[in-house]
């Protein structure tokens, strides 16, 4: 045809035109044959839904479209694969079921049109169209596309995204999830255990928050999504440590625990910390690399630990003055099982161990001595503290603990470790029972320490020694 006579496209298609050297036509009628059958207009719309061509027809009402292909909103072509816009008949062998339909622009077909050539092939072709739609309607398609991550792993939609999903594209959809909760949800993954869920609403203040495993592997591959447990380390790791208080509550329970935790083997070396400008909840963790236990400083501040629920309707104004007794042996317990669950995690091997151990905790914090006093008397030297034991139970009599009092220096910090359940040679002096500790555990010139059976008067324990200081020598019998 010459080009004088060459017609425009539109204009023939409106007149129901065609070129054959343009055009490919089908043309639908009676036909020869005397015995022909009309073709119905549901055969006839059935047969256009193998094109997405023919707008108005066969063409989706919803449609993204990409360099890599196109997205198929409409619902109407949900589930359906198309290849240049040709539908495939059969999908591949193993294939998934799709939640939308897409239109591939780039692939091959199998043996007789039968489908893309490779299941991978599928996959990848629908994570580039993603990947390119999301780029470029990201308010309109993160939603949806976060919503088949959430409540529908198992369409072909999001088959391999874990791994064929861009980090870009990843990091998206953490700050969307993040974006759309506030903040306020703390996410873990369906096959978390249930102590890892306690442990979020203990610790994190925020609201646990279930997500496949789909979802959890494609962000942990490519976003700062944590456990519970790194999230943990992350926040202790640069917590800043600070001192014990000087009130008897903070000194007291510091070294009652340390104490509880020389009890076992397992423990008794761990070095323990105390770090500030924490958020959250978090309490306690054990640092097993370092050997050291690092605990939120307010477990040394008796309001804190009291803001919650009281031990007693009644303290006395001082409670948290330097010289105040010790009534809250709770709070040792609780911060010790937090410190033994961190230190061992969950073992159900340990359990019943455990349970022996903290009655055992409980029992000696029942006879803690506090309100220690120390004063001339006599000639000598007299020590008297208190204790928490019930009277009830005194008057049964039984008997009941005995205390050592050592004798050093202040600056023999080390000698305290070391003195915390350390055994030595006993011997009666005066009808009391003393035990000598050497001073080579001390610092140097340290004196000695020793042992006193307590003796109970009006609801005080004391030790008196007499001339026996005499023989300690190092300016003992000078300063008392």
């Amino acid at each position: 045809m010459s080009p004088a006579t060459q017609r425009e496209p539109a204009d023939d298609m409106a007149k129901l035109r065609f070129q054959v050297e343009r055009d490919i036509t089908v043309v639908i009628g009676a036909g020869r044959a005397n015995q022909s059958r009309p073709v119905s207009s549901e055969t006839f719309f059935g047969w256009l839904r193998v094109t997405l061509d023919i707008r108005g027809l066969s063409y989706p009402s919803s449609i993204i479209e990409t360099p890599q292909g196109d997205l198929l909103l409409d619902p109407q072509f949900h589930g359906r694969l198309f290849l240049h816009g040709i539908l495939l008949p059969m999908t591949t062998p193993g294939v998934k079921h799709y939640k939308f339909g897409y239109d591939f622009a780039l692939g091959k077909f199998s043996r007789d049109r039968q489908g893309m050539v490779a299941k991978c092939e599928v996959a990848d072709q629908v994570r580039q169209i993603w990947q390119c739609a999301l780029h470029m309607h990201e308010q309109t398609l993160l939603p949806i596309y976060v919503n088949l991550l959430q409540n529908f792993p198992q369409v072909g939609d999001i088959e391999q995204a874990d791994r064929l999903l861009g980090p870009s594209t990843k990091a998206r959809i953490w700050k969307y999830l993040l974006d759309v909760t506030r903040r306020k949800r703390f996410f873990y993954s369906e096959t978390s255990s249930v102590q890892s869920v306690r442990m979020i609403r203990e610790t994190t203040g925020k609201r646990p928050t279930r997500l496949p495993e789909a979802l959890w592997s494609l962000l942990r591959s490519g976003s700062p999504i944590r456990t519970v447990k790194e999230e943990q380390i992350e926040l202790f790791k640069d917590a800043e440590t600070c001192a014990s208080p000087e009130s008897a509550f903070a000194k007291t329970t510091d070294w009652a625990l340390k104490a509880c935790l020389a009890l076992l083997k397992a423990t008794k070396h761990i070095k323990v910390l105390y770090v500030k400008g924490l958020t959250g909840k978090l309490d306690v963790l054990y640092d097993a690399g370092h050997g050291t236990l690092k605990i939120h400083h307010r477990w040394l501040d008796f309001d804190a630990t009291h803001q919650e629920a009281s031990c007693r309707k009644w303290f006395p104004a001082a409670i948290t003055e330097k010289n105040a007794p010790f009534f809250c042996g709770h709070v040792v317990e609780e911060l010790l099982y937090l410190s033994i669950s961190s230190i061992f995690k969950a073992s159900s091997t340990l359990r019943m161990t455990e349970m022996k151990y903290m009655r055992q905790i409980r029992r000696l914090l029942r006879v803690l001595p506090h309100s220690i006093k120390l004063r001339p008397h006599s000639g000598g030297l007299l020590v008297t503290w208190e204790d928490n034991e019930a009277e009830s139970f005194r008057k049964l009599g039984g008997g009941g603990p005995e205390y050592r009092v050592v004798l050093h220096a202040e600056e023999c910090f080390i000698a305290r470790s070391e003195l915390l359940h350390s055994e030595a040679d006993s011997t009666e002096i005066h009808g009391i029972r003393v035990v000598w500790v050497p001073s080579a555990i001390c610092c140097p010139g340290a004196p000695m320490g020793l042992f006193g059976r307590k003796v109970r008067s009006k609801g005080t324990c004391s030790s008196m020694f007499g001339k026996i200081f005499s023989n300690l020598g190092n300016g003992i019998e000078s300063e008392g």
